[in-house]
């Protein structure tokens, strides 16, 4: 009998301590539950709002949601400052990144006191604005549509808490197609660094020598002749350049305050990644290197 009644008592201790452990688990993930849902509330928790002169180009797309458009870019490196606000209603700091989607997002760089929104981001405190500037490189990009869409995605240690997600119409102006034969030799060189970049950078391969024109989406029979006195070819050497070899007459270059001599049938080199020149000094490649002259 009192191995029974000693029995039954255990028995009741260890329901008594299932039942008080699962309901204080419960407790724990009801909170959880509860912060959750607060962080994943889509009302406004982070908010965004056109910004200053160039707010224009932040617009209602007719549904009450804001969407980038800016038409008629032109060809060149611009700055469009302050065209948005972001503001941080989230009941914590947050770090504001932007993830922009397109052909060209590599061309175009979003940035908030002078920090990139695309990889470091901004921590935003409670309540706080931030103002976003949109750095555009479309040099040589004629009715190119830039990107598609970006978005604005929040973070609290380092775990993603919220993200927005607009539409982006970024379209350069029209103009003819590039001509080779009407630019000088670093235009060029430029050209092609700017082509190659925006392969690479998107995963895509280029052959080397003469075979990258086509790779490159270019005229063969134009690129890879003499255009004014160079030839130009692609090379995966120091992760991508554009060798420039100058078949009539020589290239001036200085480097580290020295001046050097590409003599003709010889060639520089042209960075990719980092757009600077190498030069050849007693068979060795030096950067970053200046063009000083050329013919």
């Amino acid at each position: 009998m009192k191995f029974h009644s000693l029995a039954l008592i255990c028995i009741l201790l260890i329901a008594s301590c299932i039942i008080f452990n699962t309901q204080a688990f419960s407790v724990i993930i009801t909170d959880k539950d509860v912060s959750l849902e607060t962080v994943e509330d889509p009302h406004g928790l982070v908010s965004l709002n056109p910004y200053g002169d160039n707010g224009i180009y932040f617009t209602d797309d007719g549904t009450g949601a804001y969407v980038l458009d800016i038409g008629d870019i032109p060809q060149e490196n611009i700055v469009y400052g302050d065209v948005f606000s972001i503001t941080n209603n989230l009941q914590m700091t947050t770090l504001i990144k932007v993830l922009d989607i397109g052909d060209y997002s590599s061309r175009v760089t979003f940035s908030a006191n002078g920090h990139s929104l695309e990889s470091e981001g901004y921590l935003v405190d409670i309540g706080t604005s931030i103002y976003v500037d949109i750095s555009i490189d479309a040099t040589s990009l004629p009715n190119a549509s830039l990107l598609d869409s970006i978005n604005i995605i929040a973070y609290h240690d380092g775990e993603e808490v919220y993200t927005i997600s607009r539409g982006a119409n970024l379209v350069t102006e029209g103009g003819e197609a590039y001509d080779p034969l009407s630019h000088d030799m670093p235009s060029n060189a430029e050209y092609l660094r700017l082509i190659a970049l925006d392969i690479l950078d998107s995963g895509g391969e280029i052959s080397e020598g003469q075979s990258c024109f086509e790779d490159m989406g270019l005229d063969p029979d134009v690129w890879s002749g003499n255009i004014n006195g160079y030839t130009y070819y692609y090379y995966s050497d120091n992760n991508g350049i554009i060798y420039i070899k100058n078949i009539l007459a020589r290239i001036r270059m200085k480097y580290d305050g020295s001046t050097m001599n590409v003599n003709k049938n010889n060639g520089i080199r042209y960075s990719v990644h980092g757009s600077y020149y190498y030069v050849k000094y007693r068979g060795n490649w030096y950067s970053p290197a200046t063009i000083f002259e050329y013919y």
